[in-house]
């Protein structure tokens, strides 16, 4: 995946994360793991709201974009109001994704895997690494708080 951090590339504008997984397709994505609250609050979706309106201007149409809140809970605050198509990576997921990375690259790293165009797609879905995988697999939707 190519990716970008143009929070810190444009001073303050952008998404935190901007990841292109696919031709026109990407994943917007807002980190708060430093969160300690038990749900997703407002500023954090208008921060989530705001970087999937900066992908829309600087990357226009047909692109599209996945909005996706790193954070430890997946519950939103009765008060926010959330992207309709916002993603939630939660701890579990989180600590699943990072697993499956590192059991990724070491066995990548093993009997000569980084040459072998196959063996890596097959590693690649052995350890759900694959563009499809990052939202289906690590994110959850959110749910509203009762």
């Amino acid at each position: 995946f190519v990716c970008s951090r143009p929070d810190k590339e444009t001073g303050g504008y952008g998404p935190d994360n901007l990841w292109a997984i696919d031709t026109g397709k990407y994943l917007v994505i807002e980190c708060k793991t430093e969160a300690t609250t038990q749900t997703i609050k407002k500023d954090y979706c208008n921060q989530l709201s705001g970087s999937v309106n900066w992908f829309k201007e600087n990357y226009v149409y047909p692109n599209e974009c996945v909005p996706i809140m790193i954070h430890p809970s997946k519950v939103v605050d009765e008060v926010a109001s959330p992207d309709e198509n916002m993603r939630v990576m939660t701890e579990k997921e989180l600590t699943c994704f990072r697993k499956n990375l590192r059991d990724f690259y070491s066995t990548l790293c093993q009997n000569e895997n980084l040459s072998d165009v196959n063996k890596i797609n097959e590693l690649l879905r052995i350890y759900k690494l694959r563009k499809d995988d990052i939202v289906n697999r690590y994110t959850v939707k959110f749910e509203r708080k009762d």
